[in-house]
């Protein structure tokens, strides 16, 4: 079970006992395969995360505050929309 958790100054994402964090709000999330999720945080940062290992696998830098949406596709792909109205395609 995904539970969004932590105190104001301490945003994360409680999975079990373990935590996925950023250096701000997390503000989108998309699972990317059975065992992947993607996290966007206000930091810039969308981190790719191996849940049954509970380790961050990949790390992409956008913009600081610019991460609005995730989505990914059937085939693996992550789409970032970004406040300026753009979509970036991460393989």
């Amino acid at each position: 079970q995904l539970e969004c958790g932590g105190a104001v100054d301490e945003p994360r994402y409680v999975l079990g006992t373990r935590v996925i964090k950023h250096d701000g709000w997390i503000v989108a999330s998309a699972f990317v395969a059975d065992h992947l999720l993607a996290t966007g945080g206000a930091d810039g940062v969308v981190k790719i995360w191996d849940l049954p290992r509970m380790a961050e696998t990949a790390r992409f830098q956008c913009e600081e505050n610019s991460i609005r949406q995730l989505e990914a596709s059937p085939s693996g792909r992550l789409f970032v929309g970004t406040r300026d109205g753009t979509i970036h395609c991460l393989d």
